[in-house]
């Protein structure tokens, strides 16, 4: 089972999406945790302690995508993963569609991609029978 950390970018004070998009990943059979409003030290601990496969961060102000990409290289400095995936959502996010690596990440989830086969696509998972 694929398993995912999902959190808000740093600075970051939208919870909404966070909470959304962890329960579309839950349902799709990840295992899923959440830390929204967790400031980058307590991400950083959590992603020390524990290996995810993937990161979820999301960022609605574009005025936090410099931090964003700061706080992606902090993530996987930390990580226990060596192949950690960093996926990004949320209206800033979305600005950056083009070249998700000028923010630090992977991948961008746009409004109206599927989430979860963005996902399973970058770790190389088949699709959820579910």
């Amino acid at each position: 089972m694929p398993s995912i950390l999902f959190a808000n970018a740093e600075g970051e004070q939208h919870i909404f999406g966070v909470m959304v998009a962890a329960e579309i990943f839950r349902r799709d059979g990840w295992a899923v945790s959440c830390s929204p409003g967790a400031d980058n030290e307590a991400l950083c601990g959590e992603i020390a302690a524990q290996s995810f496969d993937v990161v979820g961060l999301s960022v609605s102000q574009v005025e936090l995508l410099p931090a964003l990409e700061r706080q992606c290289a902090t993530l996987r400095a930390v990580s226990r993963n060596p192949d950690l995936v960093i996926i990004a959502g949320g209206l800033a996010a979305e600005t950056a569609q083009g070249d998700p690596a000028s923010i630090g990440v992977d991948a961008i989830v746009g409004s109206k991609d599927n989430p979860t086969a963005i996902g399973r696509h970058l770790l190389a998972i088949p699709a959820c029978a579910c």
